[in-house]
């Protein structure tokens, strides 16, 4: 079974475990073109993030930003070991039913790697 809950300090060194883990997957296909980094959206001063566990792990994670009438969802990561088991589409479909009451002028879907 899975949990979804906000993310807390006590969580930081799990996340940054997902974190390190999935994007080493990742950039053996993937490396940002500067372009894509020099446009990178500055950091939000509002960053709210979720934790996906199983068996009382963290075993993924999502943070998103708010600004003015944008959302912005930053880095949808799953642990390589979860992958494949709907992780991502909960954090995602999570995200997205809390969101709809706010009804954004426009989302923001993309990399901030």
């Amino acid at each position: 079974m899975m949990t979804i809950r906000v993310a807390v300090p006590e969580d930081a060194e799990a996340v940054t475990e997902v974190s390190d883990l999935a994007i080493a997957i990742l950039r053996k296909t993937y490396r940002p073109k500067k372009a894509t980094l020099i446009n990178k959206p500055q950091e939000s001063s509002l960053r709210i993030g979720w934790v996906a566990l199983m068996h009382g792990r963290v075993v993924g994670t999502v943070q998103y930003a708010v600004e003015e009438d944008c959302i912005h969802l930053i880095g949808l990561l799953v642990h390589p070991h979860f992958q494949r088991q709907g992780v991502a589409r909960t954090l995602f479909t999570y995200h997205s039913r809390l969101i709809a009451p706010r009804k954004p002028r426009q989302k923001a879907f993309g990399p901030e790697i």
